[in-house]
């Protein structure tokens, strides 16, 4: 079983992989935001799935769409609007701007043309089965349209998988973060390790840094759920932590930057390069990854150590 100073520096190691990963994860909020490439992939479904006649771009160019974003382009539609909208726009094609109810929503859908034929009869059946409830066809077309955004959260997720690795490229080379370097000075530096460990398990347990690893989550796997401001509001929230936490990894001295004499051998190059690219493909694992890892191994530091002494009787 690993010693309390290995295990310190297996939890240095780790935690420093999990800074970088968050400043991965930040960067690539900072390029979804900045590219609007969560209403590109909105944009990209509505246009596919409702292609007749350009009814998808009127979805998109109707008032209560385009009200969910001071841009006009939200990047994020709650189920339920994309419900109202749908059925009013399909409504008035057949009866102009009369309110419905449940029999003229009906033939409105029957003589549609602009509906994919799967979705007309999905909401047909749906009016069959509403017991003459308008409230329940709305309902039925925002779960068909909430399990339709998991799956295109799906292309969502490819695309940061291909940027991260990127970012992860830029990101290493930038800091110099080579992983045979970073474990050789922290075998060398007991003291540091012991800072940096200690550190992890302040964060670890500090709730504002749990918040963080949520938010780098969802910027990763989830394109459907978090409008354009609050995604701003997080990038602001990941920037100041992770200013906190880099005062920690510089006040350790630890070998980040090229400030560092380069290896002077063929050698040494190929060690520096696989060094740079392991911690590249830890990093691409991403924050949650290392988080957890992070939290698993503080917890066995916290029972490897020793019991503290009893006060003697007075």
């Amino acid at each position: 079983m690993f010693g309390l100073p290995t295990l310190d520096l297996v939890i240095g190691l780790v935690f420093i992989y999990f800074l970088l990963s968050l400043v991965c994860a930040t960067v690539q909020e900072i390029i979804a935001n900045l590219k609007d490439q969560r209403f590109k992939v909105l944009e990209m479904w509505l246009l596919k799935q409702f292609h007749k006649d350009g009814f998808g771009r009127d979805i998109l160019n109707h008032a209560v769409i385009r009200g969910l974003s001071l841009s006009g382009r939200p990047s994020y539609i709650p189920s339920s609007k994309f419900a109202q909208v749908v059925l009013d726009m399909v409504h008035s094609q057949v009866h102009g701007d009369r309110p419905f109810e449940i029999n003229s929503l009906r033939d409105g859908i029957e003589k549609s043309f602009l509906l994919p034929p799967a979705l007309k009869r999905f909401l047909l059946q749906s009016i069959i089965e509403a017991k003459g409830e308008v409230a329940n066809v709305r309902s039925d077309l925002a779960k068909w349209f909430d399990e339709s955004m998991e799956r295109v959260g799906g292309y969502y997720k490819k695309w940061t998988q291909k940027i991260i690795i990127v970012i992860a490229l830029i990101v290493v080379a930038i800091f110099n973060a080579d992983s045979i370097q970073i474990a050789r000075y922290l075998y060398d530096h007991p003291a540091e390790v012991k800072l940096l460990a200690d550190r992890a398990a302040q964060v670890v347990n500090d709730q504002s840094y749990l918040k963080l690893v949520e938010e780098a989550r969802h910027s990763a796997n989830d394109s459907t759920r978090k409008s354009a401001e609050a995604a701003l509001q997080a990038i602001r929230e990941n920037v100041q932590q992770l200013r906190q936490l880099a005062a920690t990894v510089y006040n350790t001295q630890l070998p980040l930057g090229w400030e560092a004499a380069l290896p002077q051998s063929p050698l040494g190059w190929i060690t520096k390069i696989i060094g740079l690219l392991f911690t590249v493909l830890a990093v691409s694992l991403g924050a949650p990854f290392w988080f957890e890892v992070l939290n698993k191994l503080v917890n066995l530091r916290n029972a490897g150590r020793k019991p503290q002494p009893e006060n003697p009787a007075a």
